[in-house]
């Protein structure tokens, strides 16, 4: 079995990322403006992240990204974004379990200012340690949906 080509990864998840966050704008899912601020940096990121070409542009609409993800799971009570972002990081997981690798790093070839400042977070230079990360929001996530 082939392995699917990343960049057909990154543009089927994020064309998706990209349809959900336009169906949540059209849609009286989202009470708060904060809610809608947030899913316009999820789909802006998600645009960049399918078209661009400039490494930099790639690495700052990975942070826009993951900005997106952290701000959503720590100040949004709206049951759809968490579910979306529960679905997010399980995909992400589940990625770079596959690929071994972030593959949005891989496109921007590790170049940029985000980039950089991962570093700093992720002082052991793994894939593990991003992925305890992940792994902590999502518990985070999933007592956050209990409560609600």
């Amino acid at each position: 079995m082939s392995k699917l080509n990343e960049s057909s990864f990154i543009t089927i998840s994020f064309s998706l990322l990209i349809l959900i966050s336009c169906t949540l704008l059209n849609t009286n899912s989202l009470q708060y403006i904060s809610d809608i601020y947030l899913v316009c940096i999820l789909l802006i990121s998600s645009i960049i992240i399918i078209t661009s070409q400039n490494y930099n542009l790639t690495d700052f609409a990975h942070f826009l990204f993951m900005a997106y993800i952290y701000l959503v799971s720590i100040f949004s009570s709206n049951v759809y974004l968490l579910l979306l972002n529960l679905c997010i990081l399980i995909v992400i997981l589940l990625c770079r379990q596959y690929y071994k690798y972030c593959v949005i790093n891989n496109k921007q070839t590790g170049i940029g200012p985000f980039e950089k400042f991962n570093t700093y977070v992720n002082t052991k230079g793994t894939i593990e340690q991003g992925n305890i990360l992940f792994c902590g929001t999502i518990l985070f996530l999933l007592l956050k949906l209990c409560i609600i």
